[in-house]
């Protein structure tokens, strides 16, 4: 086809994100342990349940600040819809862009380091994730589909999300921390066409 003659959709793919709180679901993922004498901790992984604060792993690579903590080590993030995880859900951090995907042109493997801006003080246990697709070049909102969940914790878009527990627990935040922050680390790998997401607290 001639130049002009046809129209990529959707235009762009954008994967954003929003730290939370969502209390009722990270208490159905807490470990499982020694119960009536039966060793249920192999079970943990499969379950996706989050580990206690002394699994955590020193980060590594030169890309993640120096002192930081990995918080969502080996957690898968978990399909589900943000408003039937209970009623107790609060945005903590402003919502922000982790990846963009530009469909014009081929899509390598790539990744971004994101440093979210607190807005309320609560305890962080959840970084839920959704993609939003630019239908066209333009950023108008009638050319733009988002799967984001309602800010109040209600319907929204009726879609799934991907929803990452911070494996060490819940971390108490505060707007304009300055002594301990939250960094997101996501990449996107072209070979199997996989996103991966950590959650890290920088102290």
């Amino acid at each position: 086809l001639p130049p002009g003659a046809h129209h990529i959709m959707p235009y762009r793919g954008v994967l954003r994100g929003v730290l939370a709180s969502l209390p009722d679901l990270a208490r159905t993922r807490q470990p499982l342990g020694h119960i009536e004498g039966l060793d249920l901790q192999g079970a943990n992984r499969m379950l996706g349940a989050t580990t206690d604060a002394t699994s955590t792993n020193p980060t590594e690579g030169p890309s993640l600040a120096q002192g930081s903590t990995k918080r969502s080590a080996n957690l898968a993030p978990l399909p589900v819809a943000v408003w039937q995880c209970g009623m107790e859900y609060s945005e903590l951090s402003e919502r922000f862009d982790m990846l963009e995907f530009d469909m014009s042109q081929d899509v390598e493997g790539f990744e971004a380091d994101i440093v979210p801006d607190i807005v309320k003080e609560g305890l962080c246990d959840v970084l839920v994730t959704w993609m939003e697709w630019h239908l066209v070049e333009s950023d108008a909102d009638e050319f733009v589909i988002s799967g984001a969940p309602a800010s109040n914790g209600g319907p929204g878009s009726g879609g799934l999300h991907a929803v990452k527990l911070l494996a060490g627990g819940a971390i108490h935040v505060l707007p304009g921390m300055a002594s301990s922050k939250l960094q997101v680390h996501a990449s996107f790998d072209a070979t199997d066409c996989e996103v991966d997401m950590q959650v890290f607290e920088v102290l």
